[in-house]
């Protein structure tokens, strides 16, 4: 194995029997705040200069979750309630982390990068969030937090890949699932609407889409269901 390059994040080799060329990176996590009581997420924005010099020059602004790297011994939970408090303001405990997708991270450049990032969720009430919501990490980042319904979150485009996984799991399966067990069946029909809407503008979403058209049937035969055991 061929040693291309090091610093105290990547390092790059080269596999002089294959020929592979993989940017070494460190894992991290992902974490997607739900704010129960408002029916918002929380996002933060910050700039992402290596966006900047990509083949397409993108914005270097990005709207995303809350994220950090693997930068210690840490647990996925240990890792999660870190960064959250960092670059949010939240204070948790690991038991309120749930690690999504079964506990496999996702990979973001498969081909040619290493590093993968695992998903968490959490759910808390607004009251105890911190009122600030401008941030400066320790590694130097600049953060400004954001708190947004998840009606407005339904028509927003991501551009960063963790974030649009964890959203797209959150509105078509965990918030449905919420609202059919704390909602009124008019706000359970109006999310139907609008997740069925998203899903039907992004055809990468196909097997999202599969598994909701299931979900929806499901949640019409809870409804009758339900309304049959209130008029007995």
């Amino acid at each position: 194995m061929e040693h291309l390059f090091k610093n105290d994040f990547i390092k790059v080799v080269r596999d002089e029997k294959s020929g592979d060329t993989v940017v070494c990176d460190t894992d991290a996590v992902a974490v997607l705040v739900y704010l129960k009581d408002l029916d918002c997420l929380v996002f933060i924005e910050q700039k992402r200069p290596a966006k900047k010099y990509g083949q397409h020059q993108h914005d270097p602004d990005s709207m995303e979750i809350v994220a950090g790297r693997f930068d210690g011994n840490y647990t996925i939970q240990q890792l999660a309630v870190k960064e959250v408090e960092e670059e949010i303001g939240l204070k948790l405990s690991e038991a309120e982390v749930v690690i999504v997708n079964d506990g496999s991270p996702i990979s973001l450049s498969p081909g040619i990068v290493s590093g993968a990032a695992y998903l968490a969720y959490v759910e808390v009430d607004s009251r105890r969030l911190s009122a600030r919501d401008h941030y400066q990490t320790e590694g130097g980042e600049d953060i400004r937090r954001h708190v947004i319904s998840c009606r407005e979150v339904v028509n927003m485009t991501f551009n960063d890949a963790k974030t649009m996984a964890l959203v797209s799991w959150f509105l078509s399966r965990k918030r449905l699932s919420l609202l059919l067990t704390t909602g009124t069946e008019a706000k359970v029909r109006e999310t139907l609407a609008e997740v069925g809407e998203i899903l039907e503008k992004r055809p990468e979403l196909a097997q999202l889409k599969k598994e909701f058209s299931s979900f929806v049937t499901a949640a019409k035969t809870f409804w009758k269901t339900l309304q049959k055991e209130r008029n007995s």
